[in-house]
């Protein structure tokens, strides 16, 4: 089983949840200060919240790090965990990093908070509570404050939809780690608006301000999710909402696919429950407390991760030699190294065994360490609407056709790797003869009918041909993509020539594209699974950068693939705009080649992306 490597700095938890069973006695609180709390106007129901919250009551401090106004923001919320409003701006930096250090904050209300002007509707409270911070907190402690982190207080949520309505909910309710509830409910088709009003009624009255932990809620889903508060419930949503799924982009290694099910059997994580949506809730809890780090943590690890070899260069950290030895292995950010294993580096046979052990003094100064072991990506297999099997043995007797009697039998008693190689040998003669007499037209014809019968060379041409309708080809953009995929497939498999992979960038983006399009991979596959393998296929692009010819074609490739992982949006040749998983790492890379090809705009972009993780 594979398993993913945390910092010792993973989250707040290590201290405070480690089951070494702190007493109430070691526990110690420390007056702060006397401290003001802003944006309780702007809640929906802060009139109702304000009645119910007593004079002495306890509030918690948590730290709303992805906030898209201030990612210092540390909102307040009561014991039931409903949004009160926040610290100041311009006094929340020191309590934010605090709390990601680990601290925990609580306040007792010191005087029902009132309108500064009592008729004015608009104006804001005067909200004033007594600030404390606490070193420990024990498991006696009686005040149950939601604490930050995988152990504090949230809901796990899970959706269903059909078209552009949530038909099913399943919610945990986790209070201090600890689970205090489920609610579920899926609605028929018959289901009206009032049933469907009731079912987030419900859902609302469960979790109320707590913060949402769910899996690939960003976008349409959450867009879905307010809509649904907006048309139904008449009032805003406002829940602090964290996508386990961008934890996972960071934690698991960059080139792992990342929907649900392969994160859970990457970790060996399992679960039962009584229907499959109930199953999404429990191993995203799961994942969540597997994933938990602050989002500072995050930040503050991939912007290390981001560091270059160039830099490493530049402050003398690395020698020339060990620089390039990295580059032609495709390492090029301090990210990619630690992704590599111990025995992986020493198996760079240009580096001398000092080198190595300098690159591992080097990955530990920076607080990581080398994988466990060797990552492997896993081939895509695609399901395709053509039969390949009929395509290959129709290709092989075209190529057979064109032998007399005697060569043909002789062909088809050997072996099917000794005829693999003798049809090689035929396309190969037939190629040359085309390009003695100039025919180019009728190379890539000949190179089909050896495709699929294990011509050794680079045949992704023929596939690009056939979808663009170049070359004397008819357009099937259908055998474009089988033969892009074979193609891609025996690259894998080491069935080409070394030479075949100047096209894989090429191919890897299209076939990318060809998924979100839905031209390819044919069967029972949702759009997540879809973007999923599609992502990683422009992940895998970008690795075959240095084998690329250095060309206009090759730059317009990296810098598409580097704008989407870069902006989280990727535009298909059909001039329609799709989701993209951002990745900062991905974009820096694909970047970073074009670069070296000589693209001015791609320098920029580097310099721009240093500067936004500083």
């Amino acid at each position: 089983m594979n398993e993913i490597s945390l910092s010792n700095t993973a989250g707040i938890t290590a201290l405070l949840h480690d089951g070494t069973g702190l007493s109430g006695s070691m526990t110690k609180d420390i007056f702060l200060t006397e401290q003001s709390i802003v944006g309780t106007r702007y809640l929906g129901d802060a009139e109702d919240l304000i009645k119910e919250l007593a004079v002495g009551s306890r509030v918690t401090l948590l730290h709303e790090a992805d906030n898209r106004f201030d990612e210092k923001a540390v909102i307040v919320i009561d014991e039931q965990g409903r949004k009160l409003g926040y610290i100041p701006r311009h006094q929340n930096a020191v309590i934010s990093a605090l709390l990601d250090a680990g601290k925990m904050f609580y306040g007792v209300v010191r005087e029902k908070p009132e309108r500064m002007r009592d008729k004015d509707s608009s104006a804001p409270y005067k909200f004033m509570i007594d600030l404390y911070m606490r070193e420990f907190a024990g498991p006696e402690d009686p005040a149950a404050i939601p604490r930050q982190g995988y152990q504090s207080s949230y809901a796990v949520v899970a959706l269903v939809s059909e078209g552009k309505t949530i038909t099913g909910i399943c919610a945990l309710k986790i209070i201090n780690g600890e689970e205090r509830g489920i609610y579920y409910r899926e609605l028929d088709e018959s289901a009206g608006r009032e049933e469907q009003r009731q079912m987030f009624d419900a859902f609302e009255e469960m979790v109320g301000y707590l913060p949402i932990i769910s899996y690939g809620i960003s976008g349409m889903k959450l867009q879905l999710l307010e809509e649904a508060y907006g048309v139904l419930l008449g009032r805003s949503f406002s829940n602090h909402v964290i996508d386990v799924r961008k934890m996972a982009g960071i934690h698991i290694k960059e080139r792992q696919m990342y929907s649900l099910d392969a994160c859970a059997a990457w970790l060996g994580i399992t679960c039962e429950a009584e229907s499959e949506l109930e199953k999404e809730c429990r191993l995203t809890w799961k994942l969540y407390c597997r994933m938990d780090r602050s989002e500072l943590q995050h930040q503050k690890t991939e912007t290390i991760r981001l560091i270059s070899i160039d830099d490493l260069l530049e402050e003398n950290k690395i020698s020339t030699h060990v620089f390039h030895c990295l580059q032609k292995e495709n390492i090029i950010l301090l990210g990619d190294l630690v992704s590599r294993s111990r025995k992986d580096i020493r198996n760079i046979k240009t580096l001398k065994e000092r080198e190595t052990e300098l690159l591992d003094h080097l990955v530990r100064s920076y607080g990581f360490d080398f994988a466990d072991e060797d990552f492997e990506p896993p081939v895509i297999r695609f399901n395709m609407l053509s039969d390949i099997e009929d395509l290959r043995e129709q290709s092989l007797q075209s190529v057979l056709d064109g032998l007399d009697e005697e060569e043909r039998n002789g062909v088809l008693l050997l072996s099917e790797e000794e005829r693999r190689l003798i049809v090689t040998d035929i396309l190969d003669q037939k190629i040359a003869l085309c390009k003695k007499y100039h025919k180019e037209d009728y190379i890539p014809s000949v190179l089909f009918l050896g495709v699929f019968a294990g011509y050794r060379g680079d045949y992704s041409v023929v596939g690009f041909s056939q979808m663009d309708g170049r070359n004397g080809i008819d357009q099937n953009v259908q055998n474009g993509f089988v033969t892009l995929t074979q193609f891609y497939d025996e690259y894998h498999k080491g069935m080409l020539r070394e030479d075949a992979g100047k096209s894989m960038l090429k191919t890897c983006v299209a076939l990318g594209e060809g998924i979100y399009r839905d031209d390819i991979m044919e069967g029972d596959f949702d759009q997540q699974t879809r973007r999923d393998i599609a992502q990683y296929l422009f992940d895998e692009a970008v690795s075959y950068a240095l084998e690329a010819p250095a060309e206009p074609e090759t730059i317009d490739l990296l810098m598409k693939i580097g704008t989407a992982f870069y902006e989280g949006e990727l535009q298909l040749p059909t001039g329609e705009t799709v989701g993209f998983n951002q990745s900062y790492v991905s974009a820096y890379k694909a970047f970073y080649y074009a670069n070296e090809i000589g693209n001015d705009k791609a320098e920029i972009m580097i310099r721009r992306i240093k500067e936004e993780r500083k």
